[in-house]
């Protein structure tokens, strides 16, 4: 039973057969796993066609996998540096979509 205290458009997500993002914005996705029979979050976007997205950068076809969207939340703003030293840690390069 959907309470109002679980129901995923309370905390922000976005049905897909209510609204689908702008083509190809990457927002957050929550996709139904069959192998793993749950729900996974992941970055994604859909492309022109409905049925189609691309998840982690990986296409989907099957439409019913992907269940709610939200937008992408702003970024932090990000730290100063310290001693002139920029504060973070050194990443290895992002798998970018294009």
């Amino acid at each position: 039973m959907t309470t109002e205290a679980n129901n995923p458009r309370t905390l922000g997500w976005i049905s897909v057969t209510d609204r689908l993002p702008p083509n190809r914005d990457e927002v957050v996705v929550a996709a139904y796993n069959y192998r793993l029979n749950r729900i996974a979050l992941a970055i994604g976007f859909h492309a022109t066609d409905p049925n189609m997205w691309n998840i982690d950068g990986d296409w989907l076809t099957r439409s019913d996998c992907v269940k709610y969207w939200m937008p992408l939340p702003e970024l932090p703003a990000e730290p100063e540096p310290v001693d002139g030293q920029k504060p973070g840690c050194d990443l290895p390069p992002m798998r970018m979509n294009p």
